[in-house]
């Protein structure tokens, strides 16, 4: 008790703001309240539920949304990056409802964020310098755009998540098991929260060791992370070719979705999207008035400080300030019409498909300059002008943390029920897809309002002739008993993992034996006991190998260490 007394003292500035900042920043996010805002991304809430199934009925990581796409099954958890939906899942375990359980999501982002870049900076400045700084980064309006603009999950987890990347590759005293098994796991949850943008946040993290001369113990660390991730990452790369994500993907203009400098100042708060030029956006890009200001006015003390002492100074000193600067503005650059020639010129950022998603990483940018700032500055002039600040960030940029509301019964109604998720979904997000599966014909059956009929297939199988009889119908294994016919289908969008056997004797169709769903078919000569089960690659094992050895590494690390310590 004395000890939790004590913590209180040292820490009360800390737990104070922390309420401030879920009572101004998260007020919109309650889980227990009877609304639900509405946003862009109108998967969410399905994925969330698919996800639940998924590991309900055993298949632990998830890989399959069963019931997308007409039943037939939908790979988006092979493909998308699982770390938000692993969190929301969790979270959902505490009894909320979905809508519920993204808005506790969605709330606990802004509590990881400010957690961990306090934490992060207080390893460079002072504990309240730190804490104008954690305001500046949830404040920064990039994360109410994610939030409550566009829904989107992993990006907003990614910007909860990258401060604590940071801090796991900081250099530690002393070693523990419990310690670095914590930092992999952040790590993995970083590196695996978005598809496209954890790639940069790695290049981020990489960077900032090599420009801070990291120990060997800090490249393992990541190295520790990085080969953890490889459960998500070696499936992805090998089965990459095997949907129309590139296809889709490229479908998209990147050269329509540039921004101009001044809507990184201002412009109108709405919930829109992004569209062609500068002036039609549905949404604002603004980042924040005050957060702007200080990035410029950092490098301008640095030069007024450099003039007027030694060079020493400005090379050693400030070394991560500059580094956290000059990253920030090369970021703000990327998503700026300025920078077409370097996306037309590679292979690489037109995946992106908008340069305006690199703001993500401009948070922790604004927040180091805000926390440098308060340290260049007398401590009794500090305190006064960051409690300003602070007062005025959560005063102004918490009034964009809101949104369009409706019931949750509505939402429930709208984004939840079967028929949405069976018939709606994949085509919102139609980059997953197998190439089995013919897609312009299957986009032949996309709902529209003229549409009355659409096929669910709620049997694992269809057939042509003769009785049949279901032994198992489970998402992920089926079991059906079939008489002679000359055409079986069976109801899955094939992909390897799907693999089907006959009286035991395994079939793996050829191109001419999968219809324009992406459905196998085969004739049975005689009575058939027909088995079909999702399982797991061999790529797949290996990554999850490749996961266990990560977090094994991470415990027994510290023992080798001391034991190699000893003998020397």
């Amino acid at each position: 008790m004395n000890f939790l007394n004590r913590w209180v003292k040292r820490r009360w500035q800390v737990l104070l703001l922390l309420i401030l900042v879920v009572i101004v920043l998260g007020r919109n996010l309650n889980p227990t309240s009877h609304t639900m805002f509405l946003f862009h991304d109108q998967t969410q809430a399905a994925r969330v539920a698919e996800y639940k199934v998924a590991i309900n009925n055993g298949q632990i990581p998830p890989k399959i949304a069963p019931h997308l796409s007409f039943n037939l099954g939908y790979p988006i958890f092979t493909y998308y990056a699982p770390a938000a939906y692993q969190i929301t899942h969790a979270l959902g375990l505490a009894g909320f409802s979905i809508p519920g359980t993204i808005q506790l999501s969605f709330l606990l982002v802004i509590i990881v964020g400010f957690v961990g870049i306090y934490l992060f900076l207080t390893r460079y400045f002072s504990a309240f310098s730190s804490l104008t700084g954690a305001i500046f980064y949830v404040t920064t309006l990039y994360l109410p755009l994610s939030i409550f603009v566009r829904g989107n999950l992993a990006e907003a987890w990614l910007i909860g998540l990258l401060p604590w990347g940071f801090y796991a590759v900081l250099p530690v005293k002393k070693l523990e098991s419990i310690t670095l098994a914590l930092k992999v796991i952040v790590l993995i949850l970083l590196l695996t929260s978005h598809n496209a943008l954890s790639l940069f946040a790695l290049l981020y993290l990489g960077i900032f060791l090599l420009t801070t001369r990291a120990s060997k113990t800090q490249w393992l660390i990541l190295g520790l992370g990085i080969l953890g991730s490889m459960y998500f990452y070696l499936p992805f790369i090998d089965k990459n070719s095997l949907i129309w994500a590139r296809e889709i993907a490229l479908k998209t203009n990147f050269n329509d979705h540039f921004l101009c400098i001044n809507q990184l100042w201002s412009g109108l708060w709405g919930f829109g999207g992004s569209a062609p030029g500068c002036i039609a956006d549905g949404m604002s890009f603004k980042l924040g008035k005050l957060q702007l200001l200080l990035l410029i006015l950092v490098p301008v003390s640095i030069v007024l400080r450099g003039y007027y002492k030694k060079k020493k100074d400005i090379l050693f000193f400030h070394g991560e300030t500059i580094f956290f600067v000059v990253v920030t503005i090369i970021f703000l650059f990327l998503t700026t019409s300025w920078s077409k020639i370097i996306w037309n010129t590679n292979t690489i950022l037109p995946l992106m498909q908008y340069p305006w998603r690199f703001l993500a990483f401009t948070c922790i940018g604004f927040a180091w300059c805000a926390s440098y700032c308060m340290e260049l500055i007398p401590k009794i002039y500090a305190k006064v002008l960051g409690t300003i600040l602070i007062a005025l960030l959560l005063i102004f940029n918490g009034k964009y943390f809101y949104g369009q509301y409706v019931l949750k019964s509505q939402y429930t109604n709208d984004f939840l029920s079967a028929e949405y998720i069976n018939t709606k979904v994949a085509y919102l997000v139609p980059e997953y897809l197998p190439k089995t599966v013919n897609y312009d014909y299957w986009r032949s059956f996309e709902p529209t309002s003229e549409t009355s009929i659409l096929p669910v297939f709620s049997q694992p199988v269809e057939v042509t002739a003769g009785k049949y009889e279901i032994l198992q119908n489970k998402p992920f294994k089926k079991l059906v008993k079939v008489q002679p016919q000359p055409q079986l289908i069976i109801n899955v969008h094939y992909l390897p993992n799907w693999v089907i056997s006959v009286n035991g004797i395994k079939f793996i169709p050829k191109k001419l034996e999968i219809d324009s769903l992406g459905r196998p078919f085969l004739p049975i000569t005689k009575p058939s006991i027909v088995a079909i089960s999702y399982t797991q690659t061999s790529i797949e094992t290996i990554g999850l190998i490749c996961l266990a050895l990560s977090l094994g590494g991470a415990i027994l690390l510290p023992y080798s260490i001391y034991a190699k310590r000893k003998r020397n």
